[in-house]
């Protein structure tokens, strides 16, 4: 392909280029940099640019980046190298989401859970669809599901739209997908036409990345302007409990974009059926399974026919995943939940369904390295404040001193209704909280924080095979036994 053949002159995404470059790829990982292959210098690729100027790839520059150093082959100047690679990823591609009817789900909390639903809303209706997001990618084709890992939430461009090309050959109609922030900001879905946008809710996370929660929130509203502009349908749930009033702010956005905005304000509800409450028993759940039915459906019909079969949809990983304690537990009922929480709105929002729950309430919860420290005193303050034990532990410290993390947690707890514990090692504190809920007389639930679907626990010198599930599974089997 030619840049001749994607932009025309003069086009405004170019500002200047020495040659008419044929080429057959595109990327910002200098490991797939070569011959025929375009060299985009984002924040990721920029370090690598000689590397991948020595490898043999055309550098795409920025507007303010000297090309003297690169002359020697030629260049592309673009006025966004992000969307330069949205772009010409596309269109190497045949512009594969123009094709298909592509689902974009953000929201600080809630993503996995409404893409994961409106992917088996889909399947269950026999409907050829795929899934990109935190669990994973996958799609169905005549011989069965196809499975890839990817890394990430949101993958970069030229993968997203290599994973869409695959997905159209292999017949499917229908793709939702994660929308993160950070890949909005980055220009990740440059280049994807999205059918439909749909927005959970908004709180604190990803400081680290944006610096404040406005720069946050406008990478939020890039998704809805993006869609809006391709005439997709806007789906908004606006929670009033927040009291910042992002979501508020969303809806008056969404509707400046299109009036015709969905709106939602409650969750699914009893008219719905008794066993969506069996299956999806947190009140967050069936606000998740709400959005997904709304965004899911692309008719008045295709709703009333989806909504039939929501009590027979598979639970999501690590979303409020029930474990029964009964046979370590002096009450029947007794449970540990495994959840994803990892943010001050999730751990109250978790928590406060616990408590709505059980009389006993004992929380396992840290905080991730190398991301918002910001976060931590005020997860620190909701865990002490909800649960009647709260035991601070490690979460992935990554390149941080964990013992720092964790007095960072400390240092919010104000008012504490129980104990506070610290124990460091997350496979001993898991262990504590499940033999302290097996002393209760009353129904008690352990709820283990932060992790969820996760395999793994990352330190600053390895990673370590650690799932919250099978930890909690082990421990209670080695205190069935009485041992160790």
């Amino acid at each position: 392909m030619k840049l001749s053949e994607i932009f025309t002159k003069p086009d405004p995404r170019l500002i200047e280029t020495s040659a008419d470059f044929e080429f057959h790829g595109i990327t910002d990982d200098s490991r797939e940099a070569g011959h025929g292959v375009l060299f985009c210098l984002t924040a990721q690729g920029r370090p690598f640019a000689n590397h991948a100027f020595e490898n043999g790839s055309i550098l795409v520059l920025g507007p303010d980046e000297s090309a003297s150093t690169f002359a020697s082959r030629g260049w592309i100047r673009a006025r966004s190298v992000p969307e330069f690679m949205g772009d010409v990823a596309a269109a190497l591609h045949g512009r594969p989401s123009e094709r298909l009817s592509v689902v974009g789900v953000t929201g600080t909390n809630g993503k996995t859970s409404v893409s994961w639903m409106i992917y088996h809303i889909w399947k269950q209706a026999q409907i050829r669809s795929g899934l990109i997001g935190t669990l994973g990618v996958r799609y169905m084709t005549p011989a069965g599901e196809i499975q890839v890992k990817t890394g990430y939430t949101t993958p970069r461009s030229y993968q997203l739209q290599s994973l869409f090309a695959d997905m159209m050959r292999a017949g499917v109609e229908r793709v939702v997908m994660e929308v993160s922030s950070e890949a909005l900001a980055l220009g990740r879905l440059q280049g994807t036409r999205f059918v439909a946008a749909a927005f959970t809710n908004f709180t604190r996370d990803h400081l680290d990345f944006h610096g404040t929660m406005e720069n946050y929130f406008e990478a939020k509203k890039l998704l809805f302007a993006s869609t809006a502009a391709n005439q997709g349908r806007l789906i908004v749930y606006d929670d009033s409990l927040d009291s910042e009033g992002y979501p508020s702010k969303m809806v008056a956005y969404a509707r400046s974009l299109d009036p015709e905005t969905v709106i939602l304000t409650r969750p699914i509800g009893e008219d719905a059926g008794s066993a969506i409450h069996e299956n999806f028993p947190a009140s967050f759940q069936r606000i998740n399974l709400r959005i997904a039915l709304e965004a899911a459906a692309f008719s008045k019909s295709e709703a009333q026919e989806f909504a039939k079969g929501l009590s027979d949809l598979p639970s999501v990983p690590g979303r409020f995943e029930p474990i029964a304690l009964k046979s370590i537990s002096r009450h029947a009922d007794s449970i540990a939940v495994v959840d994803y929480a990892h943010t001050p709105d999730a751990l109250l929002v978790l928590l406060k369904e616990a408590r709505n729950r059980a009389e006993f309430v004992i929380t396992i919860c840290g905080c991730g390295g190398n991301r918002d420290p910001g976060k931590r005193p005020l997860m620190g303050e909701i865990g002490a404040r909800e649960s009647d034990l709260f035991i601070i532990s490690d979460d992935n410290p990554r390149k941080e001193d964990p013992q720092e993390i964790r007095r960072q947690m400390r240092a919010g707890v104000r008012d504490v209704k129980g104990e506070v514990l610290e124990v460091a090692d997350r496979r001993a504190a898991i262990r504590r909280g499940l033999e302290e809920s097996g002393r209760r007389s009353e129904k008690c639930i352990v709820v283990v924080a932060g992790k969820g679907h996760e395999t793994v626990q990352i330190l600053a010198d390895r990673t370590e095979v650690f799932s919250d599930v099978e930890e909690v599974k082990l421990a209670l089997a080695a205190i069935e036994r009485g041992g160790k």
